[in-house]
């Protein structure tokens, strides 16, 4: 019993270091030459992410490690949560927020996110995509201000 708990342990911290693959590495260096190519200065940050800075926010792009065919993309933006909105209001503001098509709000333990989300297998999807996502992201940050469920404008950015 404890070699098969050994084992099985050892089998899930395999699974949460794994490593980019190659075929990922290359959709995120595309996409990374994508956003050079339309005025933007990506970095990847300390998780692998690609962040990049439009009208003063910094969103993130992620590719999920799991998912190699099709890949799974996320492109959002991330705050922290300040005094006036807990993770406790924002959790409570989820469900009507979350009602939107498209984008989705999710609540961590110190920070929460705008999500939108596709499937690929290269950039080219991608980059036929970038605008909508972007817009779809912002536009649900707005709704979020204009129904005065989550007011942003003082909040810290986070590293997602």
């Amino acid at each position: 019993i404890i070699l098969l708990f050994v084992a099985l342990l050892s089998l899930s911290m395999d699974s949460l270091a794994q490593e980019f693959t190659e075929i990922q590495k290359k959709l995120r260096s595309d996409i990374m030459l994508f956003l050079k190519e339309e005025g933007y200065m990506p970095e990847l940050n300390t998780n692998g992410n690609i962040q990049f800075k439009k009208e003063g926010d910094k969103y993130f792009i992620s590719i999920d490690k799991r998912d190699t065919s099709p890949m799974y993309l996320t492109v959002g933006l991330s705050y922290i949560y300040n005094d006036t909105y807990s993770v406790d209001k924002v959790s409570k503001a989820l469900k009507e927020l979350n009602a939107y098509k498209a984008v989705k709000v999710v609540c961590f333990e110190d920070s929460y996110a705008y999500h939108a989300e596709m499937y690929l297998v290269n950039a080219e999807h991608f980059k036929y995509t970038f605008y909508k996502l972007i817009m779809a992201v912002r536009n649900m940050v707005l709704a979020g201000k204009e129904k005065s469920l989550l007011f942003m404008e003082h909040w810290k950015e986070t590293e997602y």
